[in-house]
C-alpha cells in the first residue's frame, strides 16, 4: 500500500487557530491536554506541543499521553534538558532508521506478520524495540534516569493486565522510580503487535487496547474546565473539550492501518519524519 503523504505543514494554520482558542479560554493552570494514540506513523501531535512550547506546557494542569504519543513528551523534555543525540538532518530519515531497528525487509516482513497472525501468535515485535526507538533519539543518561525528574504534570497512561487496572504513571506516583525506557515500553505494548512489558511481577500493555479506556478519557475531560484533545477521529468543540484532528484522513483507523502497512512494507513515510523536524527543530517556544 502506498500513499502520497499530505505535508504536515498544511496542518499548522489549523493548529495555531485551535491553540489560540484553547489558550485564551482559561488559565494554563486550569487547562488539560489529552493525546490520543497516533499509531506508528502519525506524529503531528509533537508539532502541536511544540507550538505551545515547554514554558507553557509545564504550567498546564495536566498533559496526558496515551500509547506512542508518549514519545513526544520524552523527546521535548530531553530537548529542554539538552539530552537529544540527533540533529535535524537525522530526522529526515527517522522512519527508515526505525524500520532498520525493527529489521523490516521490503514486503517480506508484511508476509511474515500476516503469517504470525494466521498461527495466532499474540505479538510480533519484541518489547525492547520500544525503548530502542527512544534511545535512538535521547541519551542513555536520559533514558535510564527516573521519571521523578520529569515535569510534574506529565501523565503517561498504561494498562496493568495483572490487576486489570489503568495506571497513571507520573513523577509523584508509585511508579516514579521507573525510567523513561520502562515507561515507553509499557505505554506502547500494543497486544497484537508488541510483546507485553513485565516489571515488578506485573504485565503491562497499551491502554488504548483495554476495555474501559473511553471511561478514562471521559474522566480526564470532566476533571478540567478547558481541555485540548489531539485526536485521530474528532475535530471541533464539544462542551469543555476542543478536539484537534491530527491528520487529513476521514478515518483515524484507515490512517493507522495505512501507516502500519507502509511501515511493515519497508516504504517511506515523509510526513512522519517532517513532524519531527518541525516539532524538535523548526519551532521554538512561542
Amino acid at each position: 500500500m502506498y500513499r502520497q503523504p499530505i505535508n504536515v505543514d498544511k496542518l499548522l494554520p489549523a493548529f495555531r487557530v485551535a491553540l489560540s482558542n484553547f489558550l485564551g479560554r482559561a488559565p494554563l493552570e486550569e487547562s488539560t491536554i489529552i493525546l490520543d494514540g497516533p499509531g506508528i506513523g502519525c506524529s503531528s501531535h509533537i508539532v502541536l506541543l511544540a507550538l505551545i512550547g515547554m514554558e507553557r506546557l509545564i504550567r498546564l494542569r495536566a498533559i496526558n499521553f496515551f500509547s506512542s504519543s508518549g514519545y513526544a513528551g520524552f523527546f521535548l523534555d530531553a530537548k529542554q534538558k539538552q539530552q537529544l543525540i540527533i540533529n535535524r538532518d537525522d530526522l529526515t530519515v527517522f522512519n527508515r532508521r526505525n524500520q532498520r531497528l525493527h529489521a523490516i525487509r521490503f514486503l517480506l516482513t508484511s508476509l511474515l506478520f500476516v503469517g504470525s497472525k494466521l498461527v495466532c501468535k499474540s505479538w510480533y515485535f519484541r518489547n525492547h524495540l520500544l525503548s530502542d526507538v527512544l534511545r535512538s533519539i535521547v541519551t542513555g543518561q536520559y533514558a535510564d534516569s527516573t521519571i521523578e525528574d520529569l515535569p510534574a504534570n506529565f501523565h503517561f497512561w498504561t494498562f496493568d493486565e495483572t490487576t486489570r487496572q489503568f495506571c497513571d504513571i507520573h513523577p509523584q506516583s508509585r511508579y516514579s522510580h521507573w525510567t523513561p525506557s520502562e515507561v515507553i515500553s509499557s505505554l506502547v505494548a500494543v497486544p497484537w503487535l508488541y510483546e507485553p512489558f513485565e516489571k515488578d511481577g506485573h504485565i503491562f500493555s497499551d491502554a488504548l487496547s483495554a476495555h474501559g479506556v473511553r471511561d478514562v478519557f471521559s474522566n480526564l475531560r470532566h476533571d478540567s474546565n478547558n481541555v485540548l484533545f489531539w485526536h485521530m477521529n474528532r475535530d471541533g468543540r464539544r462542551a469543555n473539550t476542543l478536539f484537534v484532528k491530527g491528520h487529513h484522513y476521514k478515518s483515524g483507523l484507515i490512517r493507522v492501518v495505512s501507516d502500519f502497512a507502509l511501515f511493515l512494507s519497508g516504504m517511506d513515510n515523509p510526513e512522519f519524519d517532517r513532524s519531527g523536524e518541525i516539532g524538535l527543530f523548526d519551532i521554538t517556544d512561542e
